[in-house]
Parts: structure tokens; sequence; C-alpha cells
């Protein structure tokens, strides 16, 4: 069984090394390494394969939000949950928009940050019920949620795998459900990123959230 690889982004040392501990307990799970700030997670990032990093939102040197963007820019399927102390909506939607995969609590148990590392290697992203109605909420604040989705340029094909993406479905099913190969999904994926100006599958998902396409979140998933 291949192990899920994984990098811990964060300054405060006690805190990442007993996260590192209970990560390690787990049998299909691996800690390759801990970096104090952003600059350093990207240099240790040319020496090792990661699948998932576990991103401080506070970090000194190089923040976590300037630190997805660049991750993001370098390895665009890298996947990133964002750990912060700070639940506000704003800083949640900024770090999906940045690029995160997935948000967290630093007080988040433990059974959860592995549920939430399984589920974004699955399908791209994770939020529980408290962070999807965040998202909801921060965007109909700001009023950044249209009444009426606008198609713009996408195609309906692309419209249907990004629903079937706010569904939660894996790569494989979706591509299995809309007779396609996993490789003519990747492209149109890319081609949704690419049109909606996102940098992860979370950000299709707040795409789809702010344009009306769907009501993610707004009843309890998780």
């Amino acid at each position: 069984m291949n192990k899920i690889q994984i990098a811990i982004a964060e300054d405060q040392v006690l805190f990442a090394q007993g996260l590192t501990r209970l990560l390690n307990q787990r049998k299909d799970m691996e800690v390759v390494f801990h970096a104090v700030n952003g600059r350093e997670l990207l240099e240790k990032l040319t020496n090792h394969n990661v699948n998932v990093i576990l991103m401080d939102l506070k970090m000194p040197v190089l923040d976590g939000r300037e630190t997805t963007v660049q991750v993001k820019k370098a390895y665009p399927d890298m996947c990133i949950i964002a750990l912060s102390m700070y639940n506000e909506n704003a800083f949640i939607t900024d770090m999906v928009e940045a690029g995160a995969n997935g948000f967290l609590s630093k007080d988040t148990p433990i059974e959860e940050v592995v549920e939430a590392i399984h589920e974004v290697v699955k399908s791209g992203y994770y939020f529980n019920a408290r962070v999807s109605k965040a998202m909801v909420g921060e965007l109909i604040r700001t009023k950044r949620v249209k009444p009426v989705f606008y198609q713009s340029n996408l195609t309906q094909r692309e419209i249907e795998i990004l629903i079937k993406i706010c569904e939660e479905k894996t790569r494989q099913e979706i591509a299995e459900e809309l007779f396609i190969s996993t490789r003519t999904f990747d492209g149109h994926r890319e081609a949704l990123m690419q049109k909606t100006g996102t940098r992860s599958t979370a950000g299709l998902v707040l795409f789809a959230i702010r344009n009306g396409l769907v009501n993610y979140g707004m009843e309890d998933s998780h």
C-alpha cells in the first residue's frame, strides 16, 4: 500500500511535532518533512515527493496564502489543506481562492484531519459543514453570489463535470458516468480552471457556489 506523503508548514514547532507523531501512527500516511515557513517549504519540495501539504495560514518570511499561490503555480496538482486558528469567513474564502483544497481549524480532532487528507486525495477538496456554510455566508455578505448561473464560455460538458465535482464524485466516477476516459476528464478540468481563473478543485466548487450553480454547504455534508 502506497502511503500518502505529507508535508507540514507550521512555525509552531510543538504543534507540528504533535501532528507529525499522530499522522505517522497511521499505516497509510507518512509526514516526510516539516517546514517552519513558506520559503523553507518551497525549498524542500524540490527534493521530496509530496501528495498533501498541511499549510499554516500565519507564518513568518512567507505566509500561508502567498505560499499556497506559489505552490500551485509550481505544482498545480498538489493538495493543500489550510490550517488556522482564525475561523473568520473571509480567511476561509481567501485561502480557497489562493488555491487551497480545504480548510481546517487547528483545534480539529485528529480523526477529522485524517478524513480531510483522504478526501482531498480522493476528490480534490474537503470542507466540513461549518466551513462550507462560512464560504456561502461570506459570498452572500459580500454580494458575490449571483442569483442565476451565467454559463459564460463554459461548454455543456464542462458544466456537467463541474456539477459532478460539486457532488463530490471522484475523477474515476465522473469519467465512468459520462463515458469518457480519465485523461479526457483531466483535460476538461484543466479547461474549467483556466476559464474560471481557479487554481484547484476547491476553487471550482467556490466558483459554482458564487455563480448560483449549486447551493453546496447549506446543509451538513460531513
